[in-house]
């Protein structure tokens, strides 16, 4: 019987099997990620670019401290909205965020600041508004998309900055 068995596993069936067919799920359809249970592609999440989320690790003196940041998108109707276009004219975004805790690295962290934003592509711009003034913190800032890396220093490079913004999926 044990032969019988044998000689049946080793018989060419009448068909034909083609080794180098690609590898499918299941369903018959290729392996992806953008591919859903339907067969459709998924389209890229879009971020909401109303809702500011970010950190910021600062650097300084042998210390690294992180700070937390949630904010949201201002429009016309604040009260500095024409200044601060005026000083960022390409600026497209202009955001309020709260930070905390208030110090780091033994320095005092502002726990209002003001926010705008340049969208190219894959890139953006990071600016700062004050009753200091204006500064471009970033103007080459990795954006992916859904999340802003960016990076500045301050007092001469005393200070180290690098930011994080991650936009929430709409």
């Amino acid at each position: 019987m044990l032969s019988l068995l044998a000689a049946l596993a080793c018989t060419p069936s009448s068909g034909t099997l083609d080794v180098d067919a690609p590898v499918t799920d299941d369903t018959g359809t290729p392996d992806s990620a953008d591919v859903d249970d339907t067969g459709d592609t998924q389209p890229a999440p879009e971020p909401d670019l109303g809702v500011w989320i970010g950190s910021r690790a600062i650097s300084y003196d042998g210390c690294t401290d992180e700070v937390e940041e949630e904010g949201y998108l201002l429009d016309e109707s604040w009260e500095y909205y024409d200044y601060v276009q005026g000083e960022c004219g390409d600026c497209t975004h202009f955001y309020v965020v709260e930070v905390w805790p208030a110090e780091a690295c033994g320095l005092d962290v502002s726990t209002t600041v003001y926010r705008g934003l340049v969208f190219d592509g894959d890139s953006a711009e990071v600016w700062a508004f004050s009753q200091n003034g204006t500064s471009d913190l970033d103007r080459s800032a990795d954006f992916d998309g859904m999340n802003i890396d960016y990076a500045y220093d301050l007092y001469d490079g005393y200070v180290e900055i690098e930011g994080r913004v991650e936009f929430p999926e709409l």
